[in-house]
């Protein structure tokens, strides 16, 4: 029974809740590698993924949803649309997504070429690649920030 309590007063503890935040940053930086390197197909993005461990499903409107394999807190999704791939954290506010995604830029060595507004007034970046990358709400499509989840949009330029 004590081990028991000790073990539930761990989980609950802010250290263990910053551990997970480490990794879930850590996991959502790999996604956001992914995403970039793939600009959204779907066989790059699964051997990217797969490579480090995630495992892949599509759900019934043919979106890929990727896990990494040690948690469920962080997801890729790339939608049936190729143009599209999303990283979402239900640990992660948004400021530190947004926060995870610059250094990913960094390291990608990928730069901001403007900033603008999506329609829903959220913050893109217009990146030096060609994409488009809007950090975003992770439990709610029409909010920009949230305090608890967090998503990174990424939008590709169709291929001609």
């Amino acid at each position: 029974m004590k081990s028991a309590l000790a073990l539930l007063t761990l989980l609950a503890s802010p250290a263990f809740a910053q551990d997970d935040r480490v990794l879930s940053a850590s996991q959502m930086s790999d996604g956001i590698a992914a995403c970039l390197a793939s600009k959204a197909d779907p066989a790059m993005l699964t051997t990217a993924l797969s490579s480090a461990g995630w495992t892949n499903a599509p759900d019934a409107y043919g979106t890929l949803i990727f896990t990494p394999s040690d948690g469920d807190n962080t997801l890729v999704m790339r939608p049936s649309d190729a143009t599209q791939c999303r990283v979402e954290s239900m640990d992660l506010n948004t400021e530190t997504a947004g926060a995870v995604l610059v250094k990913a830029l960094a390291t990608a060595g990928i730069t901001v070429a403007s900033k603008d507004a999506d329609d829903l007034g959220c913050p893109r970046l217009q990146l030096g690649n060609g994409a488009t990358a809007t950090p975003v709400s992770g439990d709610d499509n029409t909010a920009c920030t949230s305090t608890e989840t967090s998503a990174i949009r990424f939008e590709f330029a169709a291929a001609p």
